[in-house]
C-alpha cells in the first residue's frame, strides 16, 4: 500500500482480521492504492472510500467504510 492513509491501513488490517476469523483461507484479498491506479476507481464505480468489493460469486457486492471489529 504505498501512499496509503492510515484509514485505508486500519481498514485492511480489519478486513484480513475477519477473514481469517470467520472464513480463513476462504478468500482472496487485494489492496490497491488508488493514488498510483486511478482507473480502479472508474473501473469499479467507487464513490467512497476505503471499500471493499465482493467480486465472486456474483453480483458484485460493495462495503464502504473501516469495517471496525465487532464490539460484544
Amino acid at each position: 500500500m504505498n501512499g496509503a492513509s492510515l484509514r485505508a491501513e486500519i481498514a485492511a488490517k480489519n478486513v484480513q482480521r475477519a477473514s481469517s476469523e470467520y472464513a480463513p483461507g476462504e478468500f482472496e484479498i487485494e489492496v490497491i492504492d488508488v493514488r498510483a491506479q486511478p482507473q480502479a476507481v472508474r473501473d469499479h464505480n467507487l464513490v467512497a472510500l476505503p471499500a471493499l468489493l465482493g467480486n465472486f460469486p456474483p453480483p458484485v457486492r460493495k462495503i464502504v467504510g473501516f469495517l471496525r471489529p465487532r464490539s460484544n
